[in-house]
């Protein structure tokens, strides 16, 4: 084959792209950090602007915020939002399950 032509069939040419793809999909995914989530389970019944739980059978109850104003019992499972993938005071219960 003549220098400066490729040939796109041949394994080298896959598997380079396949390099180059991976390496641009890397640098991409560095920043990228996806809303995490968790799940609780009610350690004081209540429908207030917070509600404490236990994250994942911790055995420390925390106090995550209720912005639906969820009506929840004792022992309820619930779903909880970390948007900064860590909880904190941006966490919060977004329904039973």
């Amino acid at each position: 084959m003549d220098k400066g032509y490729v040939d796109i069939n041949s394994s080298e040419f896959a598997k380079k792209l396949i390099a180059a793809v991976d390496r641009r999909i890397e640098k991409k995914m560095e920043g990228f950090r996806p809303a995490n989530w968790c799940t609780g389970k009610v350690a004081v019944a209540g429908s207030g602007a917070s509600i404490s739980v236990y994250i994942n059978n911790s055995l420390t109850a925390t106090t995550i915020r209720n912005p639906r104003g969820l009506s929840l019992a004792l022992n309820n499972l619930v779903f909880i939002w970390n948007p900064n993938s860590k909880v904190d005071n941006m966490s919060f219960i977004d329904h039973k399950l």
